[in-house]
């Protein structure tokens, strides 16, 4: 931790959650995490996150990215979306507060790869919002999609845009991307 506070870095992402259609389940990679709204990780592991903004540090920002390439979580947020809802009772909402508070998460970046729904998508957006999490938006492809996304959630919700310039998203360019949201510079990831 002591590396990333000197680092001169202000963001450290914490990649990548995946959600558990049936449960409810926050897994961290291979790891369970969270679980009926409570914190079952590593039980130093909210300690260590807390140290990265403890000054001295140049960090000011950490965030989960939820999904990623060949996986359903989005899938398994809607599903757990339309059978419980988003209100501070159901597991999802629960769920993603219980990360947060043990993680200090500022923003749940989002790495949809598979559903490009976007009532979905806005829906967890606002959600996630009301618990005092930014969203950002890692897109690759569908500009369309992540266009929708972006207009129908606002700048007060999003506030960043990763742009994948790897991988599939090897062709991308930025300043073409850049058009796309209404005037917030996207940061390009190569």
């Amino acid at each position: 931790m002591n590396v990333l506070r000197a680092s001169g870095y202000t963001t450290v992402m914490l990649w990548c959650i995946h959600v558990d259609a049936t449960s409810g389940n926050l897994i961290y990679n291979d790891q369970l995490v969270v679980s009926n709204g409570l914190y079952v990780g590593t039980a130093a592991w909210p300690g260590q996150l807390a140290t990265l903004k403890t000054a001295p540090t140049s960090i000011n920002r950490i965030e989960v990215s939820v999904s990623s390439w060949g996986v359903n979580d989005f899938l398994s947020i809607q599903t757990l979306m339309n059978n419980y809802g988003t209100n501070p009772t159901s597991i999802l909402y629960r769920n993603f507060q219980a990360l947060k508070t043990a993680t200090g998460a500022d923003a749940i970046d989002y790495d949809d790869e598979t559903l490009y729904d976007a009532a979905t998508t806005v829906k967890f957006g606002r959600m996630l919002s009301s618990m005092g999490y930014k969203v950002t938006l890692c897109p690759y492809t569908d500009p369309s999609f992540w266009q929708s996304v972006f207009n129908q959630l606002g700048s007060g919700i999003v506030d960043i845009v990763y742009l994948q310039c790897y991988s599939g998203g090897g062709g991308n360019d930025p300043a073409t991307w850049n058009g796309y949201f209404g005037g917030l510079k996207l940061n390009p990831g190569m």
